[in-house]
């Protein structure tokens, strides 16, 4: 089921930094009219619909990437490295995290 609703909404729909969605109603808004949308688009629907099939999903909001700064020995993490993913709960095994881009 996770991987069938990772691989409609990977296929169906764009990915864009854009915004612009409608604020009533903005997840109705990517899935039935848009279909493009930003990781926390991509990330929401797909919690929502496996949650609607009794799958145990949650979204996850942090950080991904960075820039090595070796004059500081540091990451550089900036407001473009912020991302959203899906983690969905398998009994019979290990937390499966999906990347929808």
């Amino acid at each position: 089921m996770g991987r069938g609703v990772e691989r409609d909404l990977g296929e169906g729909f764009d990915y864009t930094r854009l915004g612009g969605h409608d604020p009533t109603d903005p997840l109705g808004d990517f899935l039935l009219r848009r279909k493009e949308g930003h990781c926390e688009y991509f990330a929401t629907a797909m919690v929502v619909l496996l949650r609607l099939a009794d799958v145990p999903a949650r979204l996850v909001n942090g950080f991904y990437g960075g820039v090595w700064n070796e004059y500081g020995s540091y990451y550089a993490i900036r407001q473009g490295d912020a991302h959203a993913w899906v983690e969905v709960y398998f009994p019979r095994s290990e937390e499966h995290t999906s990347e929808l881009q």
